[in-house]
């Protein structure tokens, strides 16, 4: 360059690459080849090539950030995972980039070409729902994505997660050891692996016990969902005596349901969610549910993403243990009304107090 210093658009043009091709070999990062890395550096030595400093500084201000990438921050499980992510990406140094994408396909493709060209390449994502030929393209270009919580359509990323066909499965057996055998379920949407994970560990404990699971009314993981699909349960004339619900947003919404109809919890319904968030501790009762690993999740997620944004090779998909929380919302099934009538038919006794309290207690 006559008179001046060679920039990386003189290396793109003496090279054949394109800047940003130019910028990752010269900084070593995404997955290039050796020849393409070497005629890259041959030219800036040629050239002289020397990076300016301030412009330095802005074309890496992504290599120390990660992008967060969730669908509702809303649902009180994203915060809690939000700040275990955080403080994680913290003890590598690196910031983390908050995306908010109200699980809108659009809205994905224009944060994922957002941070591409914000040379942000590592993000740890919520529940894509972008195709899994879009993923494998970004993939593809050097971006590295790391599904949490939620796997990507088609395994098209990596992927961390809780086992939720497990957490199905304890949710329904709690439910049977307590003696409960008309067991109704409110699912998540269809179109969300962690539903039919959760599902299926449900319809598998049921058909096991000699069951027949039926069909799960339907809800969106939001509070609202939950109470509305419990009112479809109790109008249709479905009996149970115990619900397992696909998230505790949904097992809250349906409790408020069940208290309208007059029917109480868990002295008529018992009721057990998932995820064990902070609301479900406080609720009254106190929501019995399955607990995530929520710091185990973030720690195996941003740990495997820093990794492959260093080169290395992408292990299989991890699945971590889930925990059954017993709390105050599941107990026995009420009896019947002629079994807890027989006794005091036949003695013709009245019941002491103590013996009311714990009739009504049993109930």
């Amino acid at each position: 360059m006559p008179g001046g210093t060679a920039t990386i658009y003189d290396l793109a043009r003496a090279t054949g690459l394109s800047p940003s091709t130019v910028s990752r070999a010269l900084r070593g990062i995404g997955d290039l080849s050796p020849g393409t890395v070497a005629r890259v550096r041959e030219s800036a030595a040629r050239l002289r090539y020397r990076p300016n400093a301030v412009a330095r500084s802005l074309a890496l201000r992504g290599s120390d950030s990660i992008a967060l990438m969730l669908p509702d921050i809303a649902n009180p499980f994203f915060p809690a995972l939000v700040k275990a992510v955080q403080l994680r990406a913290r003890h590598h140094g690196m910031t983390v980039l908050l995306c908010n994408t109200e699980g809108v396909p659009e809205a994905e493709a224009e944060y994922l070409e957002m941070l591409a060209s914000r040379q942000i390449q590592g993000v740890v994502a919520m529940g894509l729902a972008i195709t899994a030929d879009e993923i494998r393209r970004r993939v593809g270009s050097g971006m590295k994505i790391v599904a949490l919580d939620r796997a990507a359509a088609g395994g098209s990323a990596v992927s961390v997660q809780a086992d939720h066909r497990a957490g199905g499965w304890m949710a329904t057996d709690h439910l049977l050891q307590r003696g409960h055998r008309a067991i109704a379920h409110i699912s998540g949407p269809a179109q969300l692996t962690v539903s039919t994970e959760r599902w299926e560990g449900y319809r598998d404990r049921m058909r096991q016990a000699g069951i027949d699971p039926g069909t799960p009314a339907r809800g969106d993981f939001t509070e609202s969902s939950g109470h509305r699909a419990a009112q479809e349960l109790i109008h249709s004339g479905r009996p149970f005596t115990a619900l397992f619900c696909a998230n505790d947003l949904m097992a809250l919404g349906a409790i408020s349901a069940l208290r309208s109809a007059g029917l109480g919890v868990p002295a008529q319904i018992s009721v057990v969610g998932f995820d064990d968030i902070e609301l479900g501790r406080y609720a009254v009762p106190a929501l019995t549910t399955i607990r995530q690993p929520l710091e185990a999740l973030a720690r195996v997620a941003v740990d495997l993403l820093v990794g492959l944004l260093r080169g290395e090779e992408a292990p299989a998909p991890e699945r971590l243990a889930v925990e059954l929380v017993v709390r105050e919302s599941t107990a026995a099934p009420p009896r019947p009304v002629a079994e807890k009538a027989a006794p005091l038919a036949s003695s013709g006794i009245a019941p002491r107090g103590g013996e009311e309290v714990r009739s009504r207690e049993d109930f």
